[in-house]
């Protein structure tokens, strides 16, 4: 997936500063490169919401910035042939276990997510850094159960691939300069 966006609102720049500003600027620009129909304001409070939650529960941006990639590619309308609803396809008994009423209104779902990604890291808190976020994200995708009676990642064909999408995408927004 290297990116490598033409024109004024190029997504990854080989250098961001660090500024929160910037950083801002940053995400907003890699909301629309994901997903072009987005306008401005919408990308904004996609953005504004995930630097919210991230910083209300701890997770890394770029780590939650790919996870909404993987799951919807930043449409907010998204729903699955499974039910799961928004930017971080939240299933409705999840959605209700966060306190999310309104599952496609974009700051609920996605601090309902990230909430969720942060509980999830905490279950493997004490794992080195790596297999504690490819756990967490396993558990994020096919359920906490799913990992605990598989003994790590479910060998199914969707949670693999899942996993390694958001872990390759993460990475690569830390090398481009996100923070």
């Amino acid at each position: 997936m290297g990116w490598s966006h033409s024109g004024a609102t190029a997504a990854t720049p080989s250098t961001y500063q660090t500024s929160d500003v910037t950083q801002f600027a940053a995400y907003a620009n890699l909301a629309r490169y994901f997903n072009p129909a987005l306008t401005v304001g919408e990308s904004q409070a996609i953005v504004s919401a995930l630097f919210e939650g991230c910083a209300r529960y701890g997770v890394p941006r770029p780590l939650m910035a790919a996870l909404i990639y993987a799951e919807s590619c930043y449409k907010p309308l998204c729903k699955s042939h499974a039910g799961a609803m928004g930017l971080c396809q939240l299933m409705p008994g999840t959605a209700r276990g966060l306190g999310v009423t309104s599952p496609y209104e974009v700051r609920q779902n996605v601090l309902g997510g990230t909430k969720y990604l942060a509980d999830m890291l905490r279950r493997f808190q004490g794992r080195d850094a790596t297999t504690q976020i490819q756990l967490a994200l396993a558990s994020y995708n096919a359920g906490p159960g799913a990992v605990d009676r598989a003994g790590g990642i479910p060998k199914n064909r969707e949670t693999p691939p899942y996993v390694a999408k958001v872990v390759r995408t993460y990475q690569l927004l830390l090398q481009k300069g996100y923070r």
